[in-house]
């Protein structure tokens, strides 16, 4: 049986891993932007 601090690192390194993949998919499909865009889309140009 796996401790709770366990339990939450794997959870944290589960979602981690789905970010990633979701964004590789994305990348693959063409939906990608410069950085310049990025910064203004996030307000931090």
């Amino acid at each position: 049986m796996q401790g709770l601090e366990e339990y939450e690192r794997n959870q944290e390194e589960r979602e981690f891993m789905r970010a990633v993949t979701a964004a590789l998919i994305e990348v693959r499909e063409g939906k990608e932007m410069e950085l310049d865009q990025a910064k203004k889309k996030l307000g931090i140009a």
